[in-house]
């Protein structure tokens, strides 16, 4: 009797010993899961070669982003619509001066540009 009493404690000790590794098994499972940290991905949204056909020439004074497109003015008075991809679609002579102010309209069908140097305002 005494040894399917030893037997008995033995079973249930091992049962819990095995309740225990996949308890163990299960939190290092979950504490995996949380540790892991999404990555991060980089890209320009600006082609590179964007300063190799504009900047060289000039400075940028202002930046407006619609969702259209990027409208930049720089110091010589130079307005230029370009892309999301750093394509210029469009440049325009408008100032005088540095560009100092850039506005579109919600629909993006109208851009004003001012410069404090000039009393104009174009919209196109």
């Amino acid at each position: 009797m005494a040894d399917v009493e030893v037997a008995s404690e033995q079973v249930e000790e091992a049962e819990a010993s095995e309740q225990e590794e996949e308890a163990e098994a299960s939190s290092e499972e979950e504490d995996d899961e949380e540790e892991v940290e999404p990555s991060l991905k980089y890209e320009r949204s600006i082609k590179s070669d964007l300063r190799d056909r504009i900047f060289p020439h000039t400075k940028i004074s202002i930046i407006s982003v619609h969702e259209k497109f990027i409208v930049l003015g720089d110091i010589n008075g130079q307005v230029f619509l370009l892309d999301h991809s750093g394509n210029i679609i469009r440049q325009i002579n408008a100032h005088r001066g540095p560009v100092t102010c850039i506005s579109i309209d919600t629909t993006g069908e109208y851009i004003a540009t001012c410069s404090r140097y000039d009393p104009n305002v174009i919209i196109k």
